[in-house]
Order: structure tokens, then sequence, then C-alpha cells
């Protein structure tokens, strides 16, 4: 892998299922590894690090960044503007409403922005006590809890409720 393949690389693994990249990226020396990393996207590049500290088949290492993400207290116009800029980039499910330790308060959906006031707050307008997914669980153990759920995409929160990440319902159904 030559420098000029690094892009390359890194555009290949970002189009993959998480899990697949995370395979490959610990299969690579460190050198190549790091050099793939590093031309990722700083919320990409973060991730895949922190998917690298879960055990292979478990949800850590299906993770995708969070983009959308928002405070209680944003209105719903201002919630807009900001999806407006993140769309051009990454495709977007929801949006997850948190503080800022990141912890998970609730989820907008695209429906609840476009009916809602645009003065409404997030906070008004989202769902809370959403079902999420720890990032230690097996694959098996996640498909069994979100097989009558169909949603998606999962948010992947630790114990302390903090949003690690996403994990979208194809991804895991092409694991098992």
């Amino acid at each position: 892998l030559v420098s000029a393949d690094v892009p390359l690389a890194f555009e290949a693994l970002a189009d993959l299922n998480p899990s697949f990249t995370q395979g490959i990226l610990s299969a690579l020396p460190e050198e190549r590894r790091q050099a793939i990393i590093n031309s990722a996207t700083p919320e990409l590049a973060h991730q895949w690090e922190r998917n690298r500290s879960f055990e292979p088949g478990t949800i850590g290492q299906f993770m995708e960044p969070t983009y959308a993400m928002f405070r209680p207290g944003m209105t719903v116009d201002e919630a807009i503007e900001k999806l407006r800029a993140l769309v051009k980039t990454a495709f977007i499910t929801y949006g997850y409403v948190t503080d800022p330790d990141h912890k998970l308060l609730g989820l907008v959906t695209m429906r609840d922005l476009l009916f809602a006031g645009r003065d409404a707050q997030l906070a008004d307008i989202m769902l809370r006590d959403v079902f999420v997914l720890r990032p230690g669980m097996t694959v098996p153990e996640a498909m069994k809890l979100s097989l009558s759920r169909h949603y998606p995409v999962y948010p992947v929160c630790d114990d302390q409720e903090r949003l690690l990440g996403l994990v979208r319902g194809q991804a895991i159904f092409e694991a098992q």
C-alpha cells in the first residue's frame, strides 16, 4: 500500500459494513492502518478507533458515527438548518438529542421536524425512553432484541447512557 493508495483504501473501507472495516483494519500493519485512519474524516477516524476497543462479534464493532446530535433547547428551525448541511455528506435517519456529556435524552424523527412548529424546542417534540443497544452485546443478542422493532438505525449507548455511535439494522442482519 503506497501513499497514493491510502485515499482509495479509505473510500473502499468507508463504504463497507463497519464490522468488515474493523476486520480489515486489524489485519493491516500498524503503519498502514494508521495512514488509512489519518485519511478519514475526523468523525469516522474517531469512530473506527472507538470500535477497535470492542471485541469482534459485538455491536461495538458495528458502530457508525452519530452526525445528527442536537441539544434539547435547540429549536426545530435550528435543527433543520444543521440537517441541511449534514445531509450533503451523511445519510441521516434520526436526530439524537443529547446533553453536553453525550447522554442520550431522546430521538427526533424527520416527521417530527416536518410537522412541529419552527420555534418548538427539540425537548418538547423528541421521543423519550429510546431503545438502545449496548456495545458489548453480541450480534445474535442484538438481533433478537431488534427483531420486533424493525428500526433502520439503533443508537448504541454505554452504561451511563452516553451515545457512542449508531448501528444500522441492515448491518446486524448482514453479519448474522
